[in-house]
C-alpha cells in the first residue's frame, strides 16, 4: 500500500522515523548554543533536513527566555553555516544573539506569520525560501526481531 502523504522537502529529523545523523557526523541536538560572549543563550532540540539530498540545513534552536527577556519560550532555525562548534565541548557559538536581534526577529516573525495565515486563506500561492548549508544523514540500521 503507498503512503498518500507526499513526503516535505524539508522534515526535523526527529520526525523521520529509521533515520539519524550520520555515523562519522557531529550531532548538534543537546548541545548549549552560546553568543558572542560564550554566555547560554539556548539549545539546539532538533535537526530540520532537507529530504532530497539527505542534508542538514538548519538547526532548530530554543532560546532562553530570561536571557532575551521573552515572555515564553521561542525556537528559531538557525542556518548550519551559523553556528560554529566552541572547542571541544558540546557548545555552538551563534552569531549575532543579542536581545535586540532575538527581539527584531520575534516582531518579524510575527508579522510574517499573520502575512502568511492572510496569504494562505486568500487561496495565494504562498513559497518559503531556505538557505543551503549541509549535515549528512542516513537511514538508522533497525534491529532484527527475533520471536
Amino acid at each position: 500500500m503507498n503512503d498518500p502523504t507526499p513526503l516535505r522537502r524539508y522534515e526535523r529529523l526527529s520526525r523521520m522515523r529509521d533515520f539519524d545523523v550520520g555515523r562519522h557526523q557531529l550531532d548538534p541536538r543537546g548541545w548549549t548554543v552560546v553568543d558572542d560572549g560564550e554566555h547560554g543563550v539556548g539549545r539546539v532540540r532538533d535537526l530540520v533536513v532537507d529530504t532530497e539530498t539527505m542534508t542538514g540545513r538548519f538547526l532548530d534552536v530554543e532560546l532562553e527566555p530570561k536571557v532575551f527577556h521573552l515572555q515564553h519560550h521561542m525556537r528559531i532555525l538557525v542556518p548550519m553555516d551559523r553556528a560554529h562548534q566552541v572547542g571541544d565541548h558540546r557548545r555552538l557559538r551563534i552569531d549575532s544573539l543579542t536581545r535586540d536581534n532575538v527581539a527584531a526577529m520575534a516582531v518579524a516573525h510575527d508579522a510574517q506569520e499573520l502575512s502568511f495565515w492572510e496569504r494562505w486563506w486568500s487561496g495565494e500561492t504562498v513559497r518559503i525560501p531556505i538557505a543551503n548549508e549541509e549535515l549528512v544523514v542516513e537511514r538508522r540500521p533497525v534491529a532484527s526481531r527475533e520471536h
